[in-house]
């Protein structure tokens, strides 16, 4: 095990980003305050160590893309529909960031706050940040953590939160990941355990769940996606891929919720998770992304997000999962990413 704290740059010339680097026997992780971003995951290909996650290789492209790339957001991540939302009678009124609607925690959500680094030692870095009541006008004072922990040929992701007011509140990670180590996702084979999925309307706000059985939604099955990214089914071709969330089905956290697999580099990976529901993304509209690490050009569809959480717009939909946080009660929600080799990859 190891551990390496650098600098990583200056948010707007004065304000230190650090750069954190975690190393087991298996993998190495580096992640930065800035967003409390996941910036890269290294683990073995049947070719040698590769980096599995979409990221950049100094702040600026941090600072400068809107793909959420790799970072930790909140306080509502996903969409609030209208942009408002009812909370004890008291109506609130957000920022439409996307159309009408609220995307991932507004105009300046957690994604672009520097964390401070309240904890760090050879296995696991602690991120911590105070959003202040009516910060993008969300109430309460929440105090949140995100902890990151490397231990073997796993990668755990932690939360807690705990607020002085009654608020709402769901908080994911948006890593991009390419088990190939880059190009089109396409190749990518995976598997959701989930029945349902959240149709959308026009504006990607959820209509109501519906089965997946008898759809290019049902990836029940370990199935490659190249046979469904360009379906005509209609909520596949107006999202031009995937961009649903999936109810997870209801199991131990010793069973993995999702498995993602490149036969390229021979990587496999399994999610393990207590989260309700699973946003998955297929890259769709990266193009216009700055340049990534070593110069590496991000297409649509060079990444996947596996956004473990709640589901969209659960404030103003009282049959999805509660995304209320009572004031003094804790937020906790932890997703573990465990990665390994296809049998016939191994060396």
């Amino acid at each position: 095990m190891s551990f390496i704290i650098e600098d990583f740059g200056k948010l707007n010339g004065t304000e230190q980003v650090k750069r954190i680097t975690l190393s087991s026997d298996a993998i190495e992780c580096s992640f930065i305050t800035y967003g409390a971003c996941i910036q890269s995951i290294k683990v073995p290909s049947k070719d040698g160590l590769i980096d599995i996650a979409l990221g950049f290789d100094t702040l600026e492209g941090y600072v400068h893309q809107d793909k959420y790339m790799g970072a930790t957001v909140g306080r509502f991540a996903n969409r609030i529909s209208g942009a408002a939302f009812t909370l004890n009678g008291k109506e609130y009124l957000l920022a439409p960031n996307e159309g009408r609607n609220t995307l991932h925690g507004g105009l300046c959500g957690f994604d672009k706050k520097n964390w401070a680094i309240e904890d760090a030692d050879v296995n696991s870095v602690t991120f911590f940040y105070i959003s202040p009541d009516g910060e993008e006008s969300f109430p309460g004072s929440l105090s949140v953590r995100v902890r990151y922990t490397v231990d073997g040929n796993r990668l755990a992701v932690s939360y807690s939160a705990v607020s002085d007011q009654d608020t709402v509140v769901n908080i994911i990670n948006h890593s991009y990941l390419n088990l190939s180590g880059g190009g089109a996702v396409g190749d990518h084979f995976v598997r959701i355990d989930s029945d349902l999925y959240l149709p959308t309307d026009k504006e990607s706000i959820p209509i109501a769940a519906a089965p997946v059985a008898g759809t290019p939604m049902d990836l029940r099955q370990v199935s490659i996606l190249s046979e469904r990214l360009d379906s005509s089914f209609d909520q596949i071709k107006k999202a031009r891929g995937f961009d649903h969330c999936f109810i997870l089905n209801p199991s131990d956290f010793s069973a993995s919720k999702i498995t993602c697999c490149s036969d390229a580099s021979g990587v496999i990976m399994k999610l393990f998770t207590d989260a309700p529901a699973v946003q998955f993304y297929t890259g769709n509209f990266l193009e216009g992304c700055p340049a990534g690490k070593g110069g590496a050009v991000y297409s649509d569809r060079s990444g996947l997000c596996f956004e473990t959480g709640g589901c969209p717009d659960s404030p103003n939909r009282p049959e999805f999962p509660s995304a209320l946080l009572k004031a003094g009660e804790r937020f906790i929600q932890s997703t573990v990413f465990e990665f390994g080799l296809l049998p016939d990859s191994r060396k």
